[in-house]
């Protein structure tokens, strides 16, 4: 049967590919090729798991899960999940799609009772904003902390998901892969978040702190 996914998946749909006629394949696969979103389990460490679109040759139609977003893949489609389960999945339209094999495809927006939504803005700017009941993720750009931002967010909007400071993600990104002690982090976050450099008191604190969980 093959060592990898794509040899034992091969494997099986060449003893189902009809030698004449029409069928259609239904398959649970990462197709390479195919975008995809935070809230999918890996089906594989890297790339192992991923199987070429080509094993679904001479069949009329894939229909595959596993992809959270709607997309087609040569002659495959995801139909993709039909709710958003995270922040990557906010700019999709989830859909169902119907297969007319003479006659191609067509697919419909489905339109849940919430939508989840990441909305960015100024702390003060969002709490005199509209009420609503979607699912929000927030990313403030405001440059300072803000005493119990999430709780006062949730008072205006109850399905709050959570909130970030863009500021404090900028520089998390910046620092990525770089070698830095925690105090050095710790400077470098606080002169990004802050505006300004840590005193001497806030990095004594720091460092006690560290001393204590060494």
């Amino acid at each position: 049967m093959g060592h990898d996914h794509e040899s034992a998946l091969a494997f099986l749909l060449n003893r189902l590919r009809p030698a004449a006629g029409r069928a259609v394949a239904i398959a649970h696969a990462f197709v390479a090729g195919g975008a995809e979103s935070d809230s999918e389990r890996p089906l594989s460490v890297g790339t192992a798991g991923q199987v070429g679109v080509r094993v679904f040759a001479g069949f009329a139609y894939a229909a595959l899960g596993h992809l959270h977003r709607p997309q087609t893949l040569g002659n495959a489609r995801y139909s993709g999940s039909l709710l958003k389960y995270s922040t990557s999945e906010a700019g999709q339209k989830k859909s169902v799609t119907l297969v007319d094999l003479d006659g191609g495809t067509e697919e419909f927006v489905l339109r849940p009772r919430r939508d989840l939504r990441c909305v960015t803005g100024a702390f003060d700017e969002l709490l005199q904003a509209p009420p609503s009941d979607d699912y929000l993720f927030f990313t403030l750009l405001d440059t300072g902390l803000i005493p119990n931002a999430a709780q006062r967010l949730r008072e205006v909007y109850p399905q709050f998901l959570g909130l970030e400071l863009r500021k404090a993600r900028e520089a998390g990104e910046a620092r990525a892969g770089k070698a830095a002690s925690p105090m050095q982090m710790f400077a470098g976050f606080w002169q990004h978040v802050a505006g300004e450099e840590a005193t001497a008191e806030q990095r004594a604190v720091v460092a006690s702190f560290l001393e204590e969980t060494e």
